[in-house]
């Protein structure tokens, strides 16, 4: 039985270790889906203190997954990728799904839907944005929040080259 809950800086260290593990770099195999950039223990110090939608989703005493989503309001119009939600949705409320990650011994075990399902309640129908890697394409992400009701509406292709999917949901709760 999992619980999902607010992130505490306790579970810090516990969120690097289920990113490292599901970092594409550091991953033999792409069959499940991969994070591909770690911006540091700092950053997401930073975010359990600012943002109230980190969550982890905890297995008895054990950290087995997180989400991260940041409101529409603090967005970084710095980063590439938020600058496009801010040049884009500036008249919406919305969320942005910066991460979700699960352990590799707990993915498809309903760890990310249950993580979804503690989001979508404490934002009711406020519209949630999430992008995933397009190349190298994060085949796994992207069955996962389509089968959660996310609609595909574009591709990003950022400064550096490298493209992402851009999707939303506008339900009030997931499928």
């Amino acid at each position: 039985m999992y619980i999902f809950r607010k992130a505490t800086p306790e579970d810090l260290n516990k969120v690097l270790e289920i990113l490292d593990s599901v970092l594409l770099s550091k991953m033999t195999s792409r069959k499940n889906g991969f994070l591909t950039f770690n911006p540091g223990k700092e950053f997401y110090q930073d975010l359990i203190n600012k943002t109230k939608f980190f969550y982890v989703a905890q297995d008895k005493k054990k950290i087995v997954g997180f989400l991260i989503a940041v409101p529409s309001g603090l967005l970084n119009p710095i980063d590439e990728i938020q600058k496009f939600f801010i040049d884009n949705y500036k008249k919406e409320k919305f969320v942005y799904i910066f991460q979700i990650a699960v352990s590799p011994e707990q993915q498809t075990k309903g760890v990310g839907r249950g993580l979804y399902k503690k989001l979508f309640a404490d934002t009711k129908s406020i519209k949630k944005m999430v992008v995933t890697s397009a190349v190298p394409h994060n085949q796994a992400s992207e069955k996962f929040h389509l089968k959660l009701g996310f609609k595909k509406i574009g591709k990003l292709v950022r400064s550096d080259g490298g493209e992402s999917f851009i999707y939303e949901n506008t339900e009030a709760e997931i499928r």
